[in-house]
């Protein structure tokens, strides 16, 4: 037994770099949760994260990777701007409507010159959601990045960003938001001081008793294993003649079936979750379904009918 733990430890000494992938995950998580928060207090309306992007960027390429969004805000501590907070056309409008009227339509957000006014009417909830990642990622380097910082100002452009902030790495992050409005996504973008990690902040990779960092590091490697899973949209039997028979162009009918009919089946065949087929940033996707209530068959469930002699009673 001692020998097998021996050499598991020896295979496991990149343990260190398992537990980063973990780490990785908790913040999508918490970047997740406190966006969604910020939604629910603020606008008084549900989103789904679709997708969390997770980088780090010098000052330059940051702006230059930025240079789309239109809706900027700075980030600001006491030394001035310290990281910025955006939008893209689609998630300020969401939010401009969700803010005014109290509902998201299916409407695509008209091309339009960002105002003072959006500004004003999106900062409630972009501050929420800053203030928020210091309670969802507490204790890790995402709520380090984040303390201290208050949404104030506006940037002019990506380009003026620039001239604003230090000269130094930043943390990006990007979310994909779909506002359960006909299919209409956004995404909000957060620029973050990209603070080095040291060994003893890292407390999901090191722990204080030998015992303790073994079995951190023995779930964080089996957490990190790869899962393969298959998008399945239809399933159907063909005659072999038919399949040898198919050519390119050719159109196959898929009855019964819709975006929302993709499953998500494992190695072994059997299916782990339901989703919706959809886009990200131009990239095919699924998006994972609730699981429908069980339907109730009025058949099995119902007493049987009463004959005119059951009603009425025999003679």
């Amino acid at each position: 037994m001692v020998q097998a733990e021996s050499v598991l430890r020896r295979k496991l000494g990149g343990g260190v770099a398992a537990a980063e992938l973990a780490l990785q995950a908790s913040a999508s998580r918490a970047l997740r949760l406190a966006l969604s928060r910020a939604f629910e207090a603020v606008c008084g309306i549900g989103i789904s994260v679709l997708g969390v992007g997770d980088d780090v960027a010098p000052l330059e390429d940051l702006c230059q990777r930025l240079d789309a969004v239109p809706l900027l805000l700075a980030l600001t501590a006491g030394q001035g701007p310290q990281g910025a907070v955006g939008l893209d056309a689609e998630a300020r409008s969401a939010i401009v409507e969700a803010m005014t009227t109290g509902r998201v339509t299916p409407a695509a957000a008209e091309e339009r010159a960002v105002t003072a006014t959006d500004a004003a009417l999106c900062t409630p909830l972009l501050a929420r959601f800053v203030a928020g990642l210091r309670e969802t990622a507490k204790g890790s380097v995402l709520a380090r990045q984040a303390a201290g910082l208050k949404v104030q100002g506006k940037f002019a452009s990506a380009r003026t960003m620039g001239l604003d902030l230090p000269d130094h790495a930043f943390r990006l992050c990007r979310l994909t938001l779909d506002f359960g409005a006909g299919g209409r996504q956004g995404e909000v973008v957060l620029a973050l001081p990209a603070l080095e990690e040291t060994a003893a902040q890292k407390g999901t990779a090191i722990a204080s008793e030998p015992g303790d960092a073994w079995a951190t590091q023995l779930t964080a490697a089996v957490m990190a294993a790869p899962a393969h899973l298959v998008a399945e949209l239809h399933r159907m039997r063909l005659p072999l003649a038919a399949v040898q028979g198919l050519q390119p162009g050719q159109v196959l009918p898929l009855p019964g079936t819709s975006v929302a009919s993709v499953r998500l089946c494992g190695p072994d065949g059997g299916v782990v979750a339901r989703a919706r087929l959809g886009q990200v940033s131009g990239q095919r996707a699924v998006r994972i379904e609730a699981p429908k209530p069980p339907e109730l068959n009025e058949a099995l469930g119902a007493p049987p009918l009463a004959g005119p002699q059951n009603a009425l009673g025999s003679a």
